[in-house]
């Protein structure tokens, strides 16, 4: 039988460092952020992902998400504008480095308007990547499970013949070719317009107008019916829509609700 639910005011289960650690730990593992530390990426394409950056995507992130937990409406979680970085992160953020940096290199600064949160952040979006680059898919199911609490809609069952042939087109023209055929259709309208609007950054978070073969990024979808079907361009829009819709909130309340009885009851 579960046991049953804590008595103890909220006020204080949350003042003791161990429950603020666990949760903050819960967080990152809720937004998929210790992928991030299993992530290759070729050398070759984006030579600046060494350890070090790794571990500063991985620190910013964590410190981010502490942060807004504690001190910040849980909506800026998607679009808030403020972060930490080091001169690696400057470097992808388009930002300078303020000189009062802390013992691990790391300062306050406010991004450029195309930045919303979370969405936009390197860590989560290396953590979602492909070696060779960004992934629309990757990227749209990250938005569906850790911004919308939605499970991730079951892969149907084909024969690999049925599947579209690779050929060279766009990361746009691949997302719209498997939105419109069988059996792939059911499944990526779903999600995939959540990658098409995050497009416009590169694999380590970069903005980028181009794709890695030259050809111009759209960034405009209209998104599934979970956010209304909006109409919306780059990743800024969609967090609007995210917020706009009144669930983000409720959806992350309930899964951690789900969590702490999982852990406290059949998890012991």
């Amino acid at each position: 039988q579960p046991r049953p639910w804590t008595q103890e005011p909220a006020g204080s289960l949350l003042a003791a460092s161990r429950v603020r650690q666990n949760l903050e730990a819960a967080l990152a593992s809720h937004f998929d952020l210790p992928t991030l530390l299993h992530v290759v990426l070729d050398p070759s394409r984006y030579p600046s992902f060494d350890a070090d950056l790794r571990d500063a995507m991985d620190h910013e992130s964590r410190e981010f998400l502490a942060q807004t937990a504690w001190t910040a409406p849980l909506t800026e979680l998607v679009t808030s504008r403020r972060t930490r970085v080091n001169a690696g992160l400057a470097a992808i953020y388009g930002v300078t480095l303020p000189a009062n940096v802390d013992a691990r290199g790391f300062a306050p600064v406010e991004l450029p308007d195309a930045r919303a949160g979370i969405l936009t952040q390197a860590g989560f979006l290396v953590a979602r990547a492909r070696p060779d680059g960004p992934s629309v898919v990757g990227r749209g199911l990250w938005v569906v499970q850790a911004l919308l609490c939605q499970d991730a809609p079951p892969s149907p069952e084909f024969e690999q013949e049925t599947m579209p042939q690779p050929s060279p087109m766009t990361a746009r023209e691949q997302a719209e070719s498997r939105m419109a055929a069988a059996p792939c259709a059911g499944c990526h309208v779903e999600f995939d317009p959540y990658g098409l609007a995050l497009d416009g950054l590169d694999a380590l978070g970069a903005l980028r107008s181009v794709d890695d073969e030259g050809s111009p990024i759209d960034t405009a979808v209209d998104l599934p019916a979970a956010l209304g079907g909006v109409h919306v361009q780059g990743a800024r829009e969609l967090a609007g829509a995210i917020v706009a819709r009144g669930r983000f909130t409720a959806w992350l309340a309930e899964r951690f609700t789900v969590l702490h009885y999982d852990r406290r009851g059949r998890g012991g």
